[in-house]
């Protein structure tokens, strides 16, 4: 007989208070999802490049990288985990960096009503899965560079910048674009990001 597996989704707590985090594990010990945590982003990046996480939730304000900083580090890796940046100083400019470079899913104000937060872990979970399940589907009709350029348009990545990463032209950026076009059955990049964003 298979023991069997654990498949909560796991959540990444990022705070340099440990108090917030042991807070974090009292407040969701019972919940649907395993609570992992991180003293501080540098902490955080090495559990993120060695485990399987599916949200991370970071305050902004940390000796070293903040939040924010964390969260545009992943985007650039092309991470999958969804982001949910906390912070006790809201500000225009954390909040544009937030949404434009880290691809953060929800910025939150603290305190935080636990409640509330537990809600939007679930849509992150949800999120999270979806991602997986799109593509998963695509898998099947890509080829290997195909999904590899699927997956760096989901993560918001342009031609240029597809075409440094893989180290080919933007001519050939663009002809697996053409070919996914046909293999998906959509007539533009951008009908295209919003089927793999499903």
């Amino acid at each position: 007989m298979n023991a069997s597996v654990d498949t909560r989704a796991r959540v990444l707590f990022i705070d340099d208070d440990p108090l917030v985090l042991n807070g974090f594990k009292t407040a969701y010990s019972r919940a649907p999802f395993e609570v992992l945590v991180a003293q501080s982003a540098e902490q955080a990046l090495e559990r993120l490049h060695s485990e399987e996480i599916d949200v991370m939730i970071t305050d902004e304000r940390m000796p070293g990288l903040s939040g924010s900083q964390l969260c545009a580090t992943l985007a650039q890796e092309d991470h999958p985990a969804i982001r949910i940046l906390l912070t006790g100083h809201a500000s225009l400019d954390t909040a544009l960096r937030a949404v434009n470079e880290g691809e953060v899913f929800k910025i939150l104000c603290k305190p935080i009503d636990p409640g509330l937060l537990a809600e939007l872990i679930s849509q992150a979970v949800s999120r999270r899965h979806q991602q997986d399940n799109v593509l998963n589907e695509l898998a099947n009709v890509l080829s290997s560079r195909e999904r590899e350029v699927a997956e760096m348009l989901v993560g918001g990545m342009r031609i240029p910048q597809i075409s440094e990463r893989m180290h080919i032209s933007k001519h050939t950026v663009r002809n697996h674009l053409k070919s996914m076009f046909n293999k998906v059955g959509v007539h533009s990049q951008g009908e295209l990001v919003e089927r793999l964003k499903a």
